[in-house]
């Protein structure tokens, strides 16, 4: 692509190319390139007023900004597209997101929204317009907690993934939404069957985040904390090398999530290093949710027992303490008041004991702990 825009093409052809060079750059995590790219081809379009490569290459510039965490240069970009080419369901994605990030829910809702109105004006096809309605609806739960829109993203993603006219991009795009619904719902069955498909689409960036991330997050989920951190370790590894550091603070708080509810030899070490870093930053950049979230993690981090040896099947001291409330019939969120922990932390030291006792439920983890003595 770079050969042929360099040969002085058609400039229509051209920006085209350079939208494609650009886009490419992007999801492979190269920084530079796409922006630089995104640039040239932009320069192109708007001297043969090609609007639709306008708009791609302000997206994929805005994006590579805003998951390097430059807020300021990625909203004047936003800005820039809605003024000159009106709304565009990608730009207005990383609108929404740019604020998600920071915390100013209510003016991402406002985007979000307008993704929606677009989405539902072009629903006869599952082109960009849909896609980004299901991933963004379903990055930004994630991100506020904010669960209202589940059940629906969840819907409209099953049925972007079955519709027999969707494309690779947007079928990749309704399973990542798929991921960070079941990951939200802890449905450990939901993520173990998306994990697969998660995977193929490898190491790459994506609108949403990085692929590695959700892949990890997903297998969490599912209990598969091996699975998770050999994820992880790849998202960290591209995100290095690409630039992209506010999604790094993200991984890191997440890997540092997984290593928790792992709590092998050396995680709790691991894991507050991972999480301050990913504090360092969140405030950094000014991503206060996440900031929030990393600040609770570590308080919890420093009061969580390490593992201990001696345990039936290597269940953490902290974890003795879950699956002993377990079988007192406490729920959840029981278990997190009487321990004085995040319910999403009961969550994950659930998953791991499940995954260590091979429970299927609760109720055959209680029956574990009968069995071997603990309750």
């Amino acid at each position: 692509a770079d050969s042929l825009i360099d040969a002085n093409v058609d400039p229509l052809i051209s920006s085209r190319i350079g939208f494609l060079s650009c886009a490419a750059a992007f999801f492979d995590g190269d920084l530079a390139h796409a922006v630089r790219r995104a640039r040239t081809a932009h320069a192109s379009a708007i001297a043969v007023r090609d609007a639709i490569t306008i708009s791609g290459c302000i997206w994929i510039e805005a994006s590579a900004l805003a998951f390097s965490g430059a807020w300021d240069q990625a909203r004047e970009l936003v800005d820039e597209a809605r003024q000159s080419i009106g709304m565009d369901s990608r730009v207005l994605g990383v609108a929404a997101k740019i604020e998600i990030e920071i915390g100013e829910f209510d003016t991402a809702a406002v985007y979000l929204q307008q993704i929606d109105t677009l989405s539902e004006y072009y629903s006869s096809e599952p082109t960009f317009r849909r896609y980004f309605a299901i991933g963004s609806y379903a990055d930004a739960a994630y991100v506020t907690g904010d669960t209202a829109n589940l059940i629906r993203t969840k819907e409209r993603a099953t049925a972007t993934a079955q519709d027999p006219t969707r494309t690779p991009l947007v079928e990749s795009s309704a399973i990542y939404a798929l991921a960070l619904v079941a990951v939200m719902e802890d449905d450990s069955e939901a993520a173990a069957e998306l994990v697969p498909a998660v995977e193929q689409s490898g190491t790459s960036m994506t609108p949403f985040g990085q692929s590695n991330r959700i892949a990890g997050l997903a297998a969490r989920t599912a209990g598969q904390f091996e699975e998770s951190v050999a994820h992880f370790e790849r998202a960290l590894a591209f995100l290095e090398k690409s630039g992209y550091a506010a999604e790094k603070a993200w991984a890191l708080h997440n890997y540092a999530e997984t290593l928790l509810g792992r709590n092998a030899d050396g995680d709790m070490t691991r894991a507050a290093e991972f999480n301050a870093e990913a504090a360092t930053l969140a405030e950094k950049f000014g991503m206060n949710p996440l900031l929030a979230r990393a600040q609770a993690l570590q308080a919890t981090i420093g009061a969580a027992p390490v593992a201990s040896d001696g345990h039936p099947a290597g269940l953490s001291a902290r974890e003795i303490e879950v699956i002993q409330l377990v079988a007192a019939g406490k729920s959840n969120r029981e278990i997190a008041e009487a321990l004085i922990i995040s319910l999403n932390t009961v969550t994950h030291h659930m998953t791991s004991i499940f995954n260590k006792t091979d429970s299927a439920n609760r109720a055959e983890a209680a029956a574990f702990a009968t069995r071997n003595g603990i309750a």
